[in-house]
């Protein structure tokens, strides 16, 4: 790729393989949230492409234990928070990666939370817009993410994708094959 190139050109030309899942409570969380019907299209993109502007970061959580096997992550959005706690949680950051010019995945205190299975389908769970890392340390964030993740991977007969395979989860071994 030339330096020329940007991101955003070669993600025109990828298309990765995984059905797109949206939970209940997300649906009925989007009839009364316009942020929430915006993430759940930019997600879908973000998911088929590997890139939309409004979705930074993606991680794994890391607790509670019972998390950890489940491949339950989140995705940082640009709700339009902007912070000066890190320089990836700034406006300038997000800009960047909006552009696709910028290599740096920006961060903020609002995302989606996820569960991926083994066939790289994706369950998205719910949207934190404000103080979502905090609200996420929540029993009650924690239970039901762990309950709709069990639900998930049982009505998909599948497993969760294991996390040292996420990594891979925009590599080339899960384009979809061309016709």
């Amino acid at each position: 790729m030339s330096s020329n190139s940007s991101r955003s050109d070669l993600v025109d030309k990828r298309e990765f393989k995984g059905l797109i899942y949206f939970s209940t409570s997300y649906r009925i969380l989007e009839q009364n949230n316009p942020a929430a019907l915006y993430f759940h299209e930019a997600f879908k993109s973000f998911w088929r492409s590997g890139f939309h502007p409004s979705i930074g970061k993606y991680i794994p959580f890391s607790r509670p234990t019972e998390i950890l096997s489940l491949s339950l992550c989140h995705a940082h959005v640009d709700a339009g928070a902007y912070s000066g706690r890190s320089k990836t949680s700034t406006k300038e950051c997000w800009d960047s990666w909006a552009t696709g010019i910028g290599w740096i995945r920006p961060t903020s205190d609002s995302f989606i939370s996820y569960a991926v299975n083994s066939n790289r389908d994706v369950y998205v769970i719910s949207y934190l817009d404000d103080k979502a890392h905090d609200l996420s340390e929540r029993a009650e964030f924690t239970d039901h993410a762990i309950s709709e993740a069990y639900k998930f991977y049982a009505e998909t007969k599948t497993t969760p994708l294991p996390l040292d395979q996420h990594h891979t989860l925009f590599d080339d071994c899960w384009l979809k094959d061309k016709k």
